[in-house]
């Protein structure tokens, strides 16, 4: 059964949940898992792409965006909009309540949102709809000092 990680960013920017997500990816990516970022609109997916390039100096997490065309299928890490697994990933991250799919056929989902009260009322009921469904859920709040576990 996939696991479903809910991760709230307490800042309500979604600039912040970007940079914040960078990070679990790269700790994602070093356990050799292939990954599929679904974004709520273009826009987001194309400062989530920008921001991937940029975020540190020292690393590199390849990736691509869906909506270029290019290999699509080889991208380690695949940023769009789809809900489709071009990229035979084996982790989800859904990101500001974008849909992901057929969540059931992924390993591990990551459901990652900001802190303000729209986001979070829907990530309620998120997680409600998936614990009926019987996933196994877990829930992390980012602080300032990183992720505690909360559920």
């Amino acid at each position: 059964m996939t696991h479903i990680g809910f991760y709230q960013v307490r800042d309500p920017m979604p600039s912040t949940t970007d940079k914040t997500l960078a990070h679990l990816l790269e700790k994602v990516c070093s356990g050799g898992h292939r990954v599929l970022v679904v974004c709520p609109n273009t826009q987001r997916a194309e400062r989530i792409d920008e921001m991937l390039w940029t975020y540190k100096e020292e690393s590199f997490l390849p990736h691509g965006l869906e909506s270029d065309g290019t290999h699509v299928e080889k991208h380690p890490i695949l940023v769009t909009t789809k809900p489709e697994n071009a990229n035979s990933a084996d982790v989800l991250v859904m990101v500001s309540g974008a849909q992901g799919g057929a969540i059931a056929d992924y390993e591990k989902a990551i459901d990652i949102f900001e802190g303000h009260e729209n986001q979070v009322t829907k990530a309620r009921e998120r997680w409600k709809l998936y614990k009926d469904a019987g996933f196994e859920l877990s829930y992390f709040e980012h602080t300032g000092t990183g992720w505690q576990k909360k559920a």
